[in-house]
């Protein structure tokens, strides 16, 4: 199945990006923490997920800068923001009590220090690895996954990162998200929980690939290059606020 990437921008609220914030959240309606957070009911998860996206990108510093990246097909779609450029407090204020009619109020309460948290595990990758992408979600319509759409705009996406020469980051609730994204070259730095029986979260990060170097020994640049790729690995420490295993 062809498809050609398309880029809308974030914070808009007409057009194609209208129906690609209806369909992602329908995408991510089995994701494990909003399962968890929703009691198992994926409608709810649903409308978790698309208060959740539609705060992140209206509350965005600069609407002007692509955060809403899409198959033109409008089958698979991802939202990506640079850090620290796009980081937003949301769920510091009360926009998050919009939340609280979503998910119940137990629940909300550990909504909040899961985003809490979480924030503050990228605050500390920041403070030791720079600026970086963070991929917030990427999903496919049900009625088209294993077709490879969501590994297609994955790829272009770390291209992004490697033309950026940043880190991607990201947040995984479940084995089949952490494995698919080690297949594009992430791996996990760590894993936490915010309470004791809520799924784990795995933070997981991939490396920007740096450009071949042009030499007349080509295979040494090449070696001294995926050297320095290794060497590149982030070692980070969690938050004291985060429970890790």
């Amino acid at each position: 199945m062809a498809s050609q990437l398309a880029f809308q921008q974030g914070g808009s609220d007409h057009g194609s990006s209208v129906e690609v914030l209806s369909m992602l959240p329908q995408a991510l309606n089995q994701e494990g923490m909003a399962l968890y957070l929703t009691r198992r009911n994926s409608e709810a998860a649903a409308r978790l997920w698309h208060e959740m996206l539609r705060l992140l990108l209206a509350s965005s510093s600069a609407p002007s800068r692509p955060q809403l990246y899409f198959l033109s097909d409008l089958t698979t779609a991802a939202v990506m923001q640079q850090w620290p450029e796009d980081r937003v407090n949301w769920h510091r204020n009360t926009a998050l009590l919009r939340l609280a009619k979503v998910v119940p109020w137990g629940k909300w309460r550990a909504l909040r220090e899961a985003l809490v948290a979480l924030d503050k595990q990228k605050a500390a990758f920041l403070e030791s690895h720079g600026p970086f992408l963070y991929l917030a979600a990427l999903g496919t319509a049900p009625a088209f996954r294993g077709c490879g759409l969501g590994s297609m705009l994955l790829d272009r996406l770390c291209r992004i990162a490697d033309q950026q020469q940043r880190f991607m980051y990201a947040e995984a609730a479940c084995d089949s998200a952490r494995a698919f994204l080690k297949c594009s070259g992430f791996f996990e730095l760590l894993r936490h929980s915010v309470r004791p029986h809520a799924p784990n979260i795995y933070i997981m990060v991939r490396s920007p690939e740096r450009p071949e170097r042009s030499s007349g020994s080509g295979g040494k640049a090449r070696e001294q290059a995926a050297g320095e790729q290794a060497a590149a690995q982030p070692r980070l420490r969690p938050s004291a606020s985060v429970r890790s295993r």
